[in-house]
């Protein structure tokens, strides 16, 4: 059975894979500037590269974030984030267990996740920490120029058992791109 999961990150995939593979796009790299950061466990965790996809499904809007360690097509162990809020303006969405149309949810990967990967989202082989509880804040989103600022935090814990705490997480000034 497709689960509304399953059905929004397979197509943010899709999205984020064709809009890569256009000459004209390219992925949130301004590691210099601090632009997506947060803490894992207590560590800092900086130089994250995101892709954020507007999109429409049932006529609620998302925005869904993709951030990670390394290269969008790499299938590694490296630290990997989705974050996915319903969301048409600022405010504060709380996280779900379950990804609706109501708030938002978190999945959060990295070697001690079992091997979460954006490009497989068979829950057998997807075993990264999914969200318990937390919060997404979308504080600016400046819809002419396309770039969108928040922060988040939340609880994780991967089908083991083992937990992790996502805390003082920001998006800064990022570009998003609105797919039809």
């Amino acid at each position: 059975m497709q689960t509304l999961e399953n059905s929004i990150l397979k197509k943010t995939i899709l999205s984020a894979a064709m809009l890569l593979a256009r000459n004209d796009v390219e992925e949130n790299t301004d590691t210099e500037s601090v632009a997506f950061t947060m803490k894992v466990d207590g560590v800092n965790h900086p130089n994250y590269h995101a892709m954020i996809v507007k999109e429409e499904e049932d006529g609620h809007e998302f925005f869904s974030i993709l951030a990670y360690q390394g290269e969008f097509i790499s299938q590694s162990n490296l630290p990997s984030i989705w974050l996915s809020v319903n969301a048409s303006g600022e405010g504060t969405y709380a996280i779900q267990k379950r990804l609706n149309f109501d708030g938002a949810w978190a999945l959060y990967n990295d070697a001690e996740g079992t091997g979460f990967n954006f490009f497989n989202s068979d829950p057998k082989v997807n075993k990264g920490f999914v969200s318990t509880c937390g919060a997404i804040t979308i504080s600016s989103i400046d819809v002419e120029s396309r770039r969108i600022s928040g922060r988040f935090q939340f609880n994780a814990i991967n089908a083991g058992g083992k937990t992790k705490t996502i805390s003082e997480g920001t998006f800064s000034n990022l570009s998003y791109f609105e797919q039809a």
